[in-house]
Protein backbone atom coordinates (compact mmCIF):
# COMPACT_ATOMS: atom_id res chain seq x y z
CA UNK A 1 0.00 0.00 0.00
CA UNK A 2 1.20 3.41 -1.30
CA UNK A 3 0.61 7.27 -0.01
CA UNK A 4 -1.55 7.34 -3.11
CA UNK A 5 -4.11 4.68 -2.00
CA UNK A 6 -4.66 6.08 1.29
CA UNK A 7 -4.87 9.26 0.68
CA UNK A 8 -7.44 8.50 -2.66
CA UNK A 9 -10.21 8.40 -0.27
CA UNK A 10 -11.85 11.95 0.87
CA UNK A 11 -13.25 10.76 4.32
CA UNK A 12 -11.55 11.32 7.12
CA UNK A 13 -13.06 8.17 8.55
CA UNK A 14 -10.62 6.11 5.60
CA UNK A 15 -7.35 6.34 7.40
CA UNK A 16 -8.86 4.98 10.63
CA UNK A 17 -10.85 2.29 8.82
CA UNK A 18 -7.77 1.38 6.91
CA UNK A 19 -5.39 1.23 10.79
CA UNK A 20 -8.20 -1.19 12.36
CA UNK A 21 -8.06 -3.63 9.21
CA UNK A 22 -4.20 -3.54 9.46
CA UNK A 23 -4.06 -4.52 12.97
CA UNK A 24 -7.27 -7.58 12.63
CA UNK A 25 -5.10 -8.46 9.60
CA UNK A 26 -2.05 -8.63 11.64
CA UNK A 27 -3.95 -10.14 15.06
CA UNK A 28 -5.02 -12.83 13.01
CA UNK A 29 -1.60 -13.57 11.58
CA UNK A 30 0.63 -13.39 14.61
CA UNK A 31 -2.32 -15.92 16.27
CA UNK A 32 -1.97 -18.46 13.61
CA UNK A 33 1.78 -18.99 15.05
CA UNK A 34 0.29 -21.33 17.95
CA UNK A 35 -2.04 -23.28 16.43
CA UNK A 36 -4.45 -24.89 19.04
CA UNK A 37 -2.95 -22.07 21.56
CA UNK A 38 -4.04 -19.49 19.40
CA UNK A 39 -7.53 -20.49 18.00
CA UNK A 40 -9.83 -23.53 18.18
CA UNK A 41 -10.56 -22.80 14.24
CA UNK A 42 -7.55 -21.52 11.58
CA UNK A 43 -9.45 -18.25 9.74
CA UNK A 44 -7.08 -17.69 7.02
CA UNK A 45 -6.70 -13.99 6.41
CA UNK A 46 -4.24 -13.52 3.83
CA UNK A 47 -2.60 -10.25 1.75
CA UNK A 48 -5.16 -10.88 -0.96
CA UNK A 49 -8.12 -10.71 1.72
CA UNK A 50 -6.57 -7.33 2.91
CA UNK A 51 -6.61 -6.26 -0.24
CA UNK A 52 -10.03 -6.90 -1.12
CA UNK A 53 -11.15 -5.51 2.53
CA UNK A 54 -9.33 -2.16 1.56
CA UNK A 55 -10.72 -1.88 -1.66
CA UNK A 56 -14.36 -2.66 0.15
CA UNK A 57 -13.62 0.08 2.64
CA UNK A 58 -12.72 2.72 -0.14
CA UNK A 59 -16.31 1.80 -2.21
CA UNK A 60 -18.59 1.74 0.49
CA UNK A 61 -17.38 4.96 1.68
CA UNK A 62 -17.61 6.52 -1.73
CA UNK A 63 -20.75 5.20 -1.96
CA UNK A 64 -22.05 6.30 1.54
Amino acid sequence: MDDEQLNDAPQQEFKSLVYVLGFFHSVLQERKKFGKIGWNVLYSFNESDFKISFRLISLYLNKA
